[in-house]
Parts: structure tokens; C-alpha cells; sequence
């Protein structure tokens, strides 16, 4: 009927034609079946539930033919006899590369080491206890666990907030931290106080310069040298040198002495352990108190001492002392005192010579003994007086020797 052609077996329908190809009821057993389609759909088994396997090609006419083979109750896809999917009991084997939009499972192994996720976690691990561990978890942070997947041994954090830590041997306390919201680093701590803070019990930094040949003397050094100490130097790699050590508890800074026992103190194996030079024609060093400033200054060859620069105290001198005691004195008025302080004389500026058997003051046209003037230079003349009883004797400009006058 219809232009149909019906097989039986044993009276029942096993094959009939319809208006789009044949019906089979039952198993068919070829050595080849060669199916050809007109559309990319050339062939189509379904169970009987209903469920469906197509067998499709792109629809062109290049288009490679793909076949579906069983074996051991796998199912194997290949493509020019060469097998890209194959089920197993465990999964699927995928030969080539796996192009999706999307790829959700439970658990990857991958060589050996095991991927697991859920909802909170991504650990990628080596799938043994023994093995490290990482731990991506939502929202929070990735940790790098060492020493076996099951240990809370860590290595490293990335913090959702941006911080890192690097932790020390027992991977519990972080010893290399960067704080992302101060952008500072601690080494030794995770509560940096400044851009770089390195903490530790006698604290270390070394910066080694490989492109210097004296090994000896190709790092510079910051060290703890004891309580309330620092020092930095230029020694070995290995080395530690205290060319400059400043003292915290005195506030002193020691030059060639880790021990300084003033606010500046220089030590040097050298005739001459201090240089301060100026560019300039004139180089001096200022000393200032809270009365005034004072000056030692050089000017182009000439030694200059400047006391109370500014005038601000009164009655400034010159002091020179030996064995912490005064030897000479320049006051304010010019007068020079050698053995003690100048006499009070209103003659102007003048040398006093102090000893024990008195002062002997030397002035302009005049000397005096204790007080007494003996010596007296009046206009292009020279007169002499004793006992500070006045003039006695005279030699006038024309060489005359007046003696108890004053003229010829």
C-alpha cells in the first residue's frame, strides 16, 4: 500500500520503505553501512525511550566524516580513523584540543596533581599528603601551603585587599610583607612603620656592588652595633665595618670609633683627621651657643679668629689656656693680657706682660711698671719719667738730651 515495500520475518515487520527512507525493527548486521544524507544530519539511532544519537557533518563538502565506534561499552568519536573522544569508566579521553564555552566539573587531575572546587574553594594540590598545596578560596585569599596538602604550614598569601606575605619556616609568622594600603614593605614585620622597615634581633642590611674588584671593600653596611647603637661602613661581603656609629642614648656620632664620647667625635690614625674645605675664597667654621656665634676661618692664606661675629654679647674675648688654665687675652678693646687679664689703663689699646713681681703694660708712647709710668713718647720725641712723678728726661727730634725739661 502507499508504494511500500514490507519485509517480514516469521510474520512480523522487520523492514519497511517510507516516503523518507526505511523503517527497520530489530538489529541490523552489515559488514559496511554506508549512509548518505542530503542534510548535515546523515544518521539517527534512537532507543526505546525515545533517546536519540545523531551522527552529523558540517554540511559541506570537504567536511571530514566522523565515526562513532563501540568498544568495551565505550564510545569512541573519531575523525579520519583517528580517535579524539573516547568514554571510560572513569570519564572521557580527549586526544587534541577541547574548544567550549563553558566547563564545569568536580574534581581534575592533571599529571598527577589534583584541582578540586566548590562553592568557596578552588586547591590545586599534588593529590598526595606529602605534596604542597594551593588554596584559591572566593573572595578571599590565594595561600601557597608547603609541606603536605593537608598541612596549615604556609608559604605565601595574596590578600583580596592587595597585602603579601611571605612567612618563615614554620609557616606561621609572615617575615616579608607588602602593606598594599600604606605601600610599605617590612622584612622582619607585618606592621611596617615606614616605606622600608627591615626588624630584627641585630639587624643587618648589606648593598654589595659585584662590579667592584677589591672584594674587601665592596659593601656598604647598616648594622645594630649594640644597645641603642648604629653604624655603617664599607667592608667584605661578609664583613661588618663601624666607620660612622651613631649613638641613640647621647645623640653622639662617632667617625672611626664605634664608642663616640662627644656629639662629634673623629678618630683616625692620620696627622690630620679633619678636612672642611669651601669652594670658596674664604672657608670657616662656625661654633655657636645660645649668646652668640664665633668663626674660624681661613682667607686665602690668612687665619682669621672671629669672636662674637654677630655682637651680641657683651664684653667678647679671646681666650688661649694651657692645661685648663688662661695664658693670654684678647678683650673686646683690642688689649692683649699674656700670664692673666689685661690691666685697666685708659691709655688705649695696649700689652700687658703679667708675673709675679707685677704687670708690665706696653702701650702706644708709653710702658708702665705696676701702674706706674716710666715711659712716655710725646710729639717726635721720647721722654722719661720715673716713680709717676712726671716727665724727667727728654730727646727731642734734633737729638738734644733735655734733662728736668722739656725744651732747650
Amino acid at each position: 500500500a502507499n508504494n511500500r515495500v514490507v519485509l517480514y520475518n516469521n510474520g512480523s515487520q522487520k523492514l519497511a520503505t517510507t516516503a523518507t527512507g526505511i523503517d527497520v525493527n530489530g538489529a541490523v548486521n552489515s559488514d559496511t553501512l554506508d549512509v548518505t544524507g542530503s542534510t548535515d544530519i546523515i544518521a539517527r539511532f534512537r532507543d526505546s525511550t525515545n533517546g536519540i544519537i545523531d551522527i552529523k557533518t558540517t554540511g559541506t563538502t570537504n567536511a571530514d566524516p566522523m565515526q562513532i565506534n563501540g568498544s568495551n561499552r565505550n564510545i569512541e568519536l573519531a575523525v579520519n580513523g583517528l580517535a579524539k573522544l573516547v568514554t571510560t569508566i572513569s570519564g572521557i579521553d580527549v586526544t587534541g584540543t577541547a574548544t567550549m564555552d563553558a566547563l564545569t566539573v568536580d574534581n581534575i587531575t592533571v599529571d598527577g596533581s589534583a584541582i578540586t572546587a566548590n562553592s568557596t574553594n578552588l586547591i590545586v594540590s599534588s593529590g598526595t599528603d606529602t605534596g604542597d598545596k594551593l588554596d584559591l578560596k572566593a573572595g578571599d585569599d590565594i595561600r601557597f601551603y608547603v609541606d603536605g596538602q593537608n598541612t596549615s604550614k604556609l608559604g605565601a598569601t595574596f590578600a583580596n585587599t592587595g597585602d603579601i606575605s611571605f612567612y618563615e619556616d614554620t609557616g606561621t609568622t609572615p617575615k616579608f610583607f607588602w602593606d598594599a594600603s600604606a605601600e610599605s614593605l617590612g622584612i622582619g614585620t607585618s606592621s611596617p612603620t615606614a616605606d622600608i622597615q627591615i626588624k630584627a634581633s641585630s639587624a643587618k642590611f648589606r648593598l654589595t656592588d659585584s662590579g667592584i674588584t677589591n672584594t674587601s671593600h665592596n659593601t656598604f653596611n647598616v648594622f645594630a652595633a649594640g644597645q641603642n647603637k648604629f653604624s655603617l661602613g664599607v667592608s667584605s661581603e661578609t664583613g661588618t665595618s663601624a666607620d660612622i656609629t651613631i649613638d641613640g642614648a647621647t645623640n653622639n656620632v662617632g667617625i672611626g670609633t664605634s664608642s663616640p664620647s662627644q656629639a662629634l667625635h673623629v678618630s683616625s690614625a692620620s696627622d690630620t683627621p679633619a678636612l672642611f674645605e669651601s669652594t670658596d675664597f674664604n672657608s670657616r667654621i662656625e661654633i655657636k651657643d645660645n649668646g652668640g656665634s664665633s668663626f674660624v676661618e681661613n682667607r686665602g692664606g690668612i687665619l682669621n679668629l672671629k669672636a662674637d661675629s654677630a655682637n651680641a654679647a657683651a664684653n667678647s674675648r679671646i681666650e688661649f689656656s694651657v692645661d685648663n688654665s688662661e695664658k693670654m687675652r684678647i678683650d673686646s678693646a683690642g688689649n692683649v693680657g699674656i700670664g692673666g687679664a689685661p690691666a685697666a689703663v685708659t691709655h688705649g689699646p695696649h700689652l700687658d706682660l703679667v708675673g709675679n713681681r707685677g704687670t708690665l703694660t706696653v702701650g702706644t708712647g708709653y710702658f708702665e711698671d705696676n701702674g706706674t709710668t716710666n715711659f712716655i713718647g710725646g710729639a717726635r720725641s721720647l721722654a722719661f719719667g720715673a716713680g709717676g712723678s712726671g716727665e724727667r728726661m727728654r730727646i727731642d727730634s734734633a737729638g738734644n738730651l733735655l734733662v728736668g725739661k722739656t725744651s732747650v
